[in-house]
C-alpha cells in the first residue's frame, strides 16, 4: 500500500498557524534580548579595556610581572565644543592621606610620585588632556579624568579615544586642579545596563554606603589630594550649578556650601569652613527629573 500523504499535507495545514506564530514570537523575543544582550557585551569590553589602562599606569609592586595588553591611545582633537551644559546621557574607609604641596608649573615641577599610586606621567603620554586620577576607595570607581571643553567628544570617547557609550570622566578647563580652585567639577555616565563610570555614584543616595565609603582619592598633576563626602544632592539642570567653579569670597563660597547640604539627601556630619576647597561628582540621574536629572556627590578636601 502507498504511503498516503494527503493526511499529513492536512496536519501540516492545521499546524501552519501555530508555527507561524511561535515563529514571530521567537523573532521579537530575539528583537527584544539580543541588542541589550549587544550593548551590555559592549559595555564589559569598553569597561576592561579601562581595567587595563589602570594595570599600565599602576606600579607592579614587588616581585609582580605586568601581564596587562598595550591599549592603542588616539589623541583627542583639537577643536572644542562649546561648554555650556555638558549633558549626561545614560547613563572601605581609607586612613587620611597628607597631601603634597602643590607644583608651581607641570613645565617646572615634576608631578608627584612619590605617593601617588598611578603613574601620571604615563598617563599624561597616553592623553594630552589627562589632568588626574579618580578613586573611591572599595568601589569600582577608578578612572582617569581629563580636563576639556570638547565635551561632546568625551561623551562618546574612551581615554584611549575610542568611540564608546561609555565615555570619560571629564572637568571643563574652567577647573582649577593647580591651586587648586575652590570647586572641582567631575562629569561622567550613568549607564543603565552597566556600572561602569558614574553609575554606581546611584548607591550614595543611602546614607549608610556613604558612611562606608566617604573618602575620595584624586591624583593630579599638582599632587595628590584626599576628600570627605559632605552632601549628596538630586536636583534639575535648571535649579543651580553644582560645577560653580569661582566665587567672589569666602561667604560667597559657604553659602554655596550650606545650600547644598540644605539639598542633601541625609546629613553625612561632615563640616566644610569657607576657606576649604571641595570636589563635586555629577551624573544624571532620570529617576529624578527625568532626562534633566542629576545627582551630585559633594566632598571636601581633608
Amino acid at each position: 500500500m502507498l504511503f498516503d500523504w494527503s493526511d499529513n499535507v492536512r496536519k501540516m495545514k492545521a499546524l501552519a498557524p501555530t508555527l507561524l506564530l511561535m515563529a514571530g514570537f521567537l523573532c521579537g523575543l530575539a528583537l527584544l534580548v539580543v541588542p541589550p544582550a549587544m550593548e551590555l557585551a559592549a559595555y564589559l569590553a569598553d569597561a576592561d579595556e579601562y581595567a587595563v589602562i589602570a594595570e599600565q599606569v599602576r606600579p607592579p609592586g614587588p616581585g609582580a610581572t605586568p601581564t596587562a595588553t598595550a591599549v592603542h591611545i588616539t589623541q583627542p582633537p583639537q577643536e572644542t565644543e562649546s561648554p555650556a551644559s555638558p549633558l549626561i546621557t545614560h547613563a572601605p574607609d581609607t586612613p587620611a592621606v597628607t597631601c603634597m604641596p602643590r607644583a608651581t608649573s607641570p613645565a617646572t615641577a615634576p608631578p608627584s610620585m612619590a605617593t601617588s599610586t598611578v603613574d601620571l606621567a604615563a598617563c599624561s603620554a597616553q592623553n594630552r588632556d589627562f589632568v588626574a586620577w579618580l578613586t573611591i576607595p572599595g568601589t569600582v570607581i577608578d578612572y582617569p579624568v581629563v580636563r576639556s571643553d570638547n565635551t561632546a567628544y568625551y561623551l562618546h570617547h574612551l581615554f584611549s579615544g575610542k568611540e564608546s557609550k561609555l565615555g570619560c570622566l571629564f572637568s571643563l578647563t574652567s577647573a582649577d586642579y593647580e591651586t587648586p580652585g575652590r570647586n572641582i567639577a567631575i562629569y561622567g555616565h550613568h549607564l543603565s545596563n552597566s556600572s561602569a563610570m558614574f553609575s554606581t555614584l546611584m548607591d550614595y543616595k543611602q546614607a549608610g554606603y556613604c558612611a562606608d565609603h566617604s573618602q575620595i582619592r584624586l591624583d593630579t598633576l599638582y599632587g595628590m589630594r584626599t576628600y570627605r563626602i559632605f552632601a549628596v544632592v538630586n536636583m534639575k539642570v535648571s535649579d543651580w550649578d553644582a560645577a560653580t567653579a569661582r566665587f567672589v569670597s569666602d561667604e560667597d563660597f559657604l553659602n554655596f556650601v550650606n545650600r547644598a547640604k540644605h539639598k542633601a539627601l541625609y546629613d553625612t556630619g561632615v563640616a566644610v569652613k569657607s576657606t576649604d576647597n571641595i570636589l563635586t561628582l555629577i551624573t544624571c540621574d532620570r529617576s529624578h527629573g527625568g532626562a534633566s536629572g542629576r545627582l551630585i556627590v559633594m566632598a571636601v578636601q581633608e
